[in-house]
């Protein structure tokens, strides 16, 4: 989580201070989108990983479940194993899952992560200007027509796992999961 309030700062210094320290705008935009999107979601996916070593007999030194395991309404493909796995968890470990799931802010991280991880996502490059105006903007699939900026995706991608990682953290402490 402090690894996304860094990079939140870093991004923030990158376009406010006259220095850009010789990157292009549009290279920190990837590589700031790209960290961000993928640490927000692996921030999650620990939170899954501890629930699948605690109650799915997952070790924890083996491929550990991502909420992807443990999801409602998997694929259809996917059903059978998703719903055993889901089984296994008390019934607040999928109320957390199902809040996750259904986030849109979530979703939008997933949507910009898995093409960053697994493929190339499309941009819609500006002429840089200062500050964060003008900064490239993200097609967020499965839509051709939503844009959003990276600032925007930085932000998010530090929210949404605070959000969600507090509320596991707080199921913990209320003793509804945990070891």
């Amino acid at each position: 989580m402090e690894a996304l309030d860094y990079l939140e700062e870093l991004d923030d210094d990158f376009f406010t201070t006259p220095s850009m320290r010789g990157f292009h705008p549009h290279t920190i935009d990837l590589a700031h989108v790209r960290f961000a999107a993928v640490t927000a979601l692996t921030a999650i996916d620990l939170c899954a990983a501890a629930l699948g070593n605690w109650y799915c007999g997952v070790p924890g030194d083996n491929h550990a479940l991502d909420l992807a395991d443990i999801r409602p309404w998997p694929r259809k493909k996917q059903k059978v194993r998703v719903d055993r796995t889901r089984k296994q968890l008390p019934l607040p470990a999928r109320a957390w899952v199902r809040r996750v799931w259904i986030d849109p802010d979530y979703q939008t991280l997933v949507a910009v992560r898995n093409p960053f991880a697994h493929r190339r996502l499309p941009r819609l490059l500006t002429v840089p200007s200062d500050g964060h105006e003008g900064r490239t903007a993200f097609p967020i699939p499965p839509s051709k027509t939503k844009r959003v900026g990276s600032r925007h995706l930085i932000l998010l991608a530090r929210d949404v796992p605070r959000r969600h990682v507090q509320d596991f953290l707080d199921q913990i402490k209320a003793r509804r999961v945990g070891p």
